[in-house]
């Protein structure tokens, strides 16, 4: 856009008159610190407070899911690797569907996707995705 105004700048880059008249350029805010995890060997960076499958969504690595991220579909079970001990404890409704989901295997190292919300102590957290069973 263009104006008339001195203080403006044509980049977009925010600045004001100092009380010399000169121009300062004021700082653009801090760019979020991003959380690196990895997914099925894959480096995925995440935003603060971003579930996994939003993650890999957003970044377009292929994740499955069926309820959209509200946790009651399981299709975007993933195994831990590395990092189970800085997850946070599931919830109830987690619980039961991977009890049910991961019969006969340790169900304490599944987790959803879509349940994982990334913060920096999950940074390099390493998942595995389960395959989506082919429809017979």
């Amino acid at each position: 856009m263009l104006t008339d105004d001195p203080s403006a700048s044509p980049c977009g880059t925010p600045h004001s008159t100092g009380s010399d008249g000169s121009a300062t350029i004021q700082p653009f805010a801090e760019p979020l610190a991003m959380v690196e995890f990895f997914l099925n060997g894959a480096a995925v960076s995440a935003l603060p407070d971003e579930s996994v499958l939003a993650a890999c969504q957003r970044s377009g690595v292929a994740l499955a899911t069926v309820c959209k991220g509200r946790g009651i579909c399981g299709a975007c079970r993933v195994s831990v690797e590395a990092g189970l001990d800085a997850l946070p404890e599931p919830s109830t409704n987690e619980i039961r569907l991977l009890g049910y989901l991961a019969r006969g295997e340790d169900a304490r190292t599944h987790r959803l996707a879509c349940q994982i919300i990334l913060t920096e102590p999950l940074s390099g957290l390493r998942l595995n995705a389960y395959p989506v069973a082919p429809k017979s």
